[in-house]
């Protein structure tokens, strides 16, 4: 696709409300309201790369993309593995359709599709999310156990990102190739939210601590490996207390992202008082701070940090993200003021602020929604600046729909008209003559691509 150094809207999603959607370069995925998928992008058809409906009628919720699969979940737990190409999707024997009852004849699907719902599931679980890199996906259940499948035609996933001691190609169970695995070694600790990056993965345990695992030549996996081991396949818990070794404060990882090689985690920190120390003074020392941390690849500012660095193996923090305090008047104390989403695509990274912290900001302290920084790699014009200049630290750029667009530079010093994202609130669609739905606008950072857009 051709590189836009200006956002424009695309038409076929006017007045649509999305599930979910995910991007890259040449191919993008989205859930329409309905619950159905649609495909569009050159991967998809070079001949007609416009919007079009594809799997229907499976009440989608969440959509992945690999390197030439679409992985898409439905409300029951089904996780749908869909080639990207328009030609594989129309060829190849079809299914017949989930949930004929009595026997009853039905057609079959009309596009190829495989099911790579884990079969291990017990009585009442279901997969509840799935995340997917270049080669593999990982999926969790309703119960907090963590699966993953190869989720690619073009490359088994045997960079350890599996989280399978000595998982390969080669030493395969007998089998479908894509068939679900169960990362055992984490049976007994409950995971709440999963990560995948290109080649690896992170995960997040009930406890607050992360668990990675996968590629790591880029230092992804928060550590450095030994020498002639360039990858992790099992699970490894992150050290997050020698990040905090030399205070007091003891750390709880909240939220992670992942995309490319880089790896995010946020952590919510308390500080602890040890015998023999006096309590300080709460606006000299708050009780609780909020930190953004990142390791991996930062050639292209992708880590935050204000440098541009080939490798990061120790986690670093994003400082401008870190330690920020707000004075709340509601409670007459300092407050960490936090993110509230983080998404992470190959080489660029947005953060969405929380929203009420974004109100106490504007100067009619009205909640216009959450302000949005991006920063990393800009080489397809992805950060929404009018440049390709890389941004090594997280920034402000204007409002999709700002006077400050019409000049050469779409960077903005955190003024009313940078980009902030509209809260939830109950909108009616067809221009305001159509249905009244609820929701609330979402950003998404791909594969050199970000789009924002309106979710149910």
């Amino acid at each position: 696709m051709r590189p836009l150094s200006r956002p424009p809207p695309n038409s076929f999603f006017d007045d649509q409300v999305l599930r979910d959607l995910k991007l890259k370069a040449d191919v993008g995925a989205a859930i329409n309201e309905k619950g159905d998928l649609v495909l569009w992008g050159t991967s998809v058809s070079i001949s007609n790369p416009e919007p079009i409906v594809t799997l229907q009628g499976k009440d989608l919720v969440k959509v992945a993309l690999s390197s030439d699969r679409v992985l898409a979940l439905a409300s029951n737990g089904s996780v749908y593995s869909v080639p990207v190409s328009r030609q594989d999707q129309l060829s190849g024997q079809k299914l017949t359709p989930q949930g004929s009852l009595w026997g009853s004849s039905s057609k079959p699907e009309t596009i190829n599709y495989r099911l790579i719902t884990p079969a291990a599931l017990k009585g009442g679980e279901k997969v509840v999310e799935v995340s997917s890199g270049l080669e593999h996906c990982i999926m969790l259940t309703s119960k907090g156990r963590v699966f993953s499948a190869a989720a690619s035609t073009q490359e088994f996933p045997s960079k350890g990102q599996l989280g399978v001691p000595g998982l390969t190609w080669e030493t395969r169970p007998s089998g479908d190739y894509d068939q679900a695995h169960e990362l055992t070694t984490l049976s007994n600790i409950p995971i709440t939210q999963i990560a995948a990056g290109d080649l690896h993965s992170v995960l997040l345990s009930k406890t607050g601590k992360v668990f990675v695992f996968g590629d790591n030549i880029y230092g992804q996996l928060g550590f450095a490996t030994s020498r002639g081991h360039q990858y992790v396949d099992t699970p490894v818990e992150v050290q997050l207390d020698k990040l905090y070794n030399k205070t007091n404060y003891v750390p709880r990882a909240t939220s992670i992202a992942a995309g490319g090689m880089t790896t995010f985690f946020t952590v919510d920190a308390t500080k602890v008082l040890t015998s023999g120390t006096v309590a300080p003074a709460a606006k000299d020392s708050p009780p609780q701070t909020f930190d953004v941390w990142a390791c991996g690849s930062g050639l292209f500012g992708t880590l935050g940090g204000g440098k541009f660095v080939h490798a990061a193996s120790q986690p670093v923090k994003v400082k401008s993200l870190s330690s920020v305090f707000e004075f709340d008047e509601s409670t007459n104390k300092l407050a960490p003021v936090k993110i509230s989403h983080l998404s992470a695509g190959t080489t660029h990274v947005c953060a969405v602020m929380d929203a009420k912290a974004s109100a106490r900001r504007s100067r009619d302290g009205v909640n216009h929604g959450g302000d949005v920084l991006f920063w990393g790699g800009n080489e397809q014009y992805q950060l929404g600046t009018g440049k390709r200049t890389n941004l090594n630290a997280p920034t402000y750029i204007a409002g999709l729909d700002s006077s400050t667009r019409n000049t050469d530079d779409a960077l903005v010093a955190g003024g009313d008209q940078r980009l902030q994202l509209a809260p939830k609130r109950t909108v009616r669609l067809d221009n305001g003559k159509g249905r009244k739905v609820s929701a609330e606008q979402k950003v998404e950072c791909g594969g050199l691509v970000t789009a924002v857009y309106s979710s149910v």
